[in-house]
């Protein structure tokens, strides 16, 4: 490491060693009673570690909104308090904050056939699907997902709480010899899910009425848009990601703890975690 290196990073992390962030006296006694024998940490294939808990334990669980339930037939864990069915558990800073991947539903219109509170007026068919919010909730809409939307005909556009149009897209259909998993414009474009958008949000789809053709529209996990999403047809069940704390020091903040390389004290965890975003370090 260079000399110059060496007091580059001291200059910009030595004022935050001396304020790290410390857990809260209740995060402390939480994590002294999340063993207790009446918890449960694992539900089918998927773990489920602290502060998220099954059982009626004092322990098993930070709060109400870390509940989860485990159904014993299906081995599906499902989030109490929001009713979303849990896919993974991702802890980033401890117990302090991390992230949770959950099932959601796209919405879809074709043309002259449709779902999800269609309007169809002889000349477009549309379809618009509100997601349950977060409001109010220790979870926010992660900056790790985007809003995509498949289909080769029509268009699809996001809103936030307000109504607002905050991102659409559209795009062609694709050519016979494409690649069918990736997002490029052809039968598939998407675009990053705005800073503004953190608690709740619509999507909507619009297709020409009697074009035989179909569009869905959803925010998604970008990893699974990525590596397991279907393009070739429409889907109805799509992963989103939402990011979590147990920290007023760490509020959710979409996860932007590190988002293009920018963060503040209360944001580093260490100073391995700030060399491993140096760049060529």
């Amino acid at each position: 490491m260079s000399l110059l290196l060496f007091f580059t990073m001291f200059t910009v992390i030595s004022p935050c060693l001396w304020h790290q962030p410390q857990p809260t006296t209740a995060i402390f006694l939480h994590m002294l009673k999340r063993e207790d024998k009446d918890c449960t940490r694992r539900c089918g294939d998927i773990d489920i570690p602290y502060p998220f808990g099954i059982g009626i334990g004092a322990g098993c669980f930070y709060n109400d909104f870390f509940a989860v339930t485990c159904n014993n037939s299906s081995s599906v864990p499902v989030l109490k308090k929001l009713n979303l069915e849990i896919l993974k558990v991702y802890i980033e800073f401890g117990i302090w904050a991390g992230d949770v991947t959950v099932k959601t539903q796209s919405v879809t219109a074709c043309g002259g056939n449709s779902n999800n509170n269609i309007t169809n007026n002889n000349t477009v068919v549309e379809a618009w699907r509100r997601d349950p919010s977060v409001k109010g909730s220790p979870f926010s809409i992660s900056y790790k997902n985007v809003f995509a939307s498949v289909g080769c005909d029509g268009y699809a556009i996001m809103s936030n709480q307000t109504g607002g149009i905050v991102a659409g897209c559209s795009s062609v259909c694709a050519p016979k010899d494409s690649r069918k998993n990736i997002c490029n414009g052809f039968g598939c474009c998407q675009r990053e899910v705005p800073d503004s958008v953190d608690k709740h949000y619509s999507v909507g789809v619009r297709v020409r009425s009697g074009s035989g053709k179909c569009r869905s529209a959803f925010v998604i996990s970008k990893d699974y848009l990525e590596t397991n999403a279907s393009l070739a047809s429409q889907m109805t069940d799509v992963a989103l990601v939402l990011s979590w704390s147990v920290n007023e020091l760490f509020p959710p903040a979409k996860g932007l703890l590190f988002k293009e390389l920018m963060f503040n004290c209360s944001d580093l965890g260490s100073i391995g975690s700030f060399v491993s975003y140096m760049p060529n370090f």
